[in-house]
């Protein structure tokens, strides 16, 4: 009985895990959308009509082709924490799942803050950013120094080859 329970445990910090990223991935969307717009729009469109019309396309490529990022790696994403229970080492994927997913959204409130301006910035969004940070560094670390799977034999040079 305690096998079962251990195994729907995973299954539940899995699928948990999973709409964390599932999360994540669209609070990087919706960030680096405006980091994007902010960006172009400060540097690229002055009072030109066309570049207007050209920062509407880029738009909607821009939320279009990350929508279809977002299908694909959630499909991923499941998979590869499934596999990680089956394998043992399911902390491990989570982190290298987590990790990137937390620096791009930094990178994108990173330059929300730069659009904003550094002098003026509230107290709240450079909070926001130590936080990220924070998470980022240790979710590398859980990817990094997590507990991978247990192997039944010893690694030797015999039985590399």
């Amino acid at each position: 009985m305690p096998e079962i329970i251990k195994k729907w445990s995973q299954y539940i910090v899995a699928y948990t895990m999973w709409i964390v990223s599932f999360l994540m991935w669209i609070y990087f969307i919706l960030t680096s959308r405006y980091a994007i717009l902010g960006l172009l729009q400060l540097y690229y469109v002055e009072n030109d009509f066309q570049r207007k019309m050209e920062l509407q396309l880029v738009d909607r490529v821009y939320v279009i082709s990350t929508g279809i990022i977002w299908l694909i790696l959630m499909i991923v994403v499941e998979n590869t924490f499934r596999h990680g229970i089956v394998r043992g080492d399911l902390a491990r994927r989570v982190g290298r799942v987590l990790a990137p997913e937390a620096i791009l959204i930094l990178l994108a409130d990173a330059a929300l803050a730069f659009l904003i301006g550094f002098d003026i910035l509230p107290w709240s969004r450079w909070l926001l950013l130590v936080i990220e940070l924070a998470a980022s560094v240790s979710l590398l670390w859980l990817a990094i120094n997590a507990p991978g799977p247990v192997r039944k034999y010893k690694v030797t040079n015999e039985n590399l080859y």
